[in-house]
């Protein structure tokens, strides 16, 4: 799979945004430093990646497959979309770049979710971490597909 996503970067002229990063062991500095976290998985049980986000106020743009639906509430703690429009999914990136307010209230209702779930006795394996002490927002979108990509430099603001 990595040659193919290699021959797409290559193709589309996009290697200055695109970061192959293999298996890391600091996945939650990085998601601290995303505004939007993108699972477009086509098939998924429960996502500890959601929740992940989720418990550091990320909204969630995810395909609805799997269990994605019982942990994300489209149009409250993110947005969900068909596997199979790419169109979608674009959408709702374009959504949280337009109206970052939008982006901020996802965010704070994915938390809340997520302890919502955690007090109706789900097992998460996420734990709530802090923002940053300033409130302001990260600049980076997080894409993951087979925890394997990483887009990176895209500012929000």
């Amino acid at each position: 799979m990595k040659k193919e996503l290699v021959e797409l970067i290559e193709q589309h002229g996009i290697g200055s945004q695109v970061w192959l990063a293999g298996a890391r062991g600091d996945v939650p500095g990085i998601m601290r430093a995303v505004d939007v976290f993108v699972l477009p998985s086509l098939n998924e049980g429960i996502s500890n990646t959601i929740l992940e986000a989720m418990s550091i106020g990320r909204p969630v743009v995810a395909a609805n497959v799997g269990g994605n639906p019982e942990l994300v509430e489209d149009g409250r703690s993110g947005a969900l979309y068909s596997s199979a429009d790419p169109e979608a999914l674009d959408d709702a990136l374009l959504r949280y770049i337009e109206q970052p307010t939008l982006r901020i209230a996802h965010g704070s209702a994915a938390r809340a979710r997520v302890r919502h779930l955690g007090r109706d006795g789900a097992r998460l394996s996420a734990q709530p971490a802090r923002l940053p002490p300033n409130g302001e927002a990260a600049t980076h979108f997080l894409t993951i597909e087979r925890d394997e990509v990483f887009a990176k430099g895209r500012s929000l603001r």
